[in-house]
């Protein structure tokens, strides 16, 4: 079920009812990098676009866009300056562009290793928690939109500690 509150009126909505939102699970919400009117659901059946204004909704199943993923899961995203979403689908991890609805594995010759727990960008890297390791990549972004990504750095969960300075 997914709720809608407003600080001014006090109001709460249930937007759940079948009527807008339809999914099993929500795992992640936020709100887009280039506009605020726009929430970002991750969840059991892939990416909702919501309008925060209008509660209009656009889905964006996974298994569809690509026919190399296998699941429309997505637990954890990580939204960069140019509004791609990463997000990590069979071990793979995943670039999804909505601005030509486009899915991209990243090095499918790279596989992540564990249960997803975090995604998150900083100083121009990827960096992806599990179970077992943190991973990071470096997107090296062309003006036509091109990522070419640096050889993929992990490291041992058990040693995860010291990885996280300046972060």
């Amino acid at each position: 079920m997914l709720i809608l509150a407003s600080r001014n009126t006090n109001e709460i909505t249930k937007l759940g009812s079948g009527n807008i939102f339809k999914e099993k699970y929500v795992f992640k919400i936020k709100t887009d990098v280039n506009d605020e009117n726009i929430l970002w659901l991750s969840g059991s059946g892939g990416f909702c676009k919501m309008d925060k204004k209008t509660l209009d909704t656009i889905w964006y199943r996974p298994k569809d866009i690509n026919k190399a993923l296998k699941s429309n899961n997505i637990t954890h995203f990580i939204q960069d300056q140019d509004g791609g979403l990463y997000f990590v689908s069979g071990g793979n991890l995943c670039l999804f562009e909505s601005t030509n609805v486009k899915i991209r594995i990243v090095d499918p010759s790279f596989k992540i290793r564990g249960s997803v727990h975090s995604l998150a960008l900083s100083d121009h890297k990827v960096w992806v928690a599990t179970t077992t390791n943190l991973y990071w990549r470096i997107p090296l972004i062309c003006s036509s939109r091109v990522s070419i990504f640096i050889r993929p750095r992990s490291f041992p969960i058990r040693n995860i500690s010291r990885y996280f300075v300046g972060l």
